[in-house]
């Protein structure tokens, strides 16, 4: 086994566990939006109960929440798995094209 052999090895495991960080977080992401469609209204109240917090304030909180979640999901999943196989697919061309 060469070098570019085990490189190549050890960039497609890389890239499946990118893969499946960006799709864990995607299900994450819709399971929290699910459950403030279906429990928005209980967790409004027992956190506005604890901190004073206004409807729109509660809304704003969660939004801005499922934003940084997505947000930090494609910049740390997505984008490297992009790059990983764009590595990948570089590296299989060059070793085809030389003897």
């Amino acid at each position: 086994m060469n070098a570019s052999a085990s490189l190549d090895e050890v960039l497609s495991a890389v890239a499946k566990i990118l893969l499946w960080c960006f799709v864990l977080g995607t299900l994450i992401l819709f399971l929290l939006f699910g459950l403030f469609l279906v429990a928005g209204d209980i967790a409004y109240q027992v956190h506005s109960s604890m901190f004073d917090l206004s409807e729109h304030e509660f809304h704003m909180i969660w939004y801005c929440g499922m934003g940084l979640l997505k947000a930090w999901v494609f910049v740390l999943f997505l984008i490297p798995w992009i790059g990983v196989r764009l590595a990948l697919r570089g590296m299989r061309r060059r070793s085809a094209r030389t003897p």
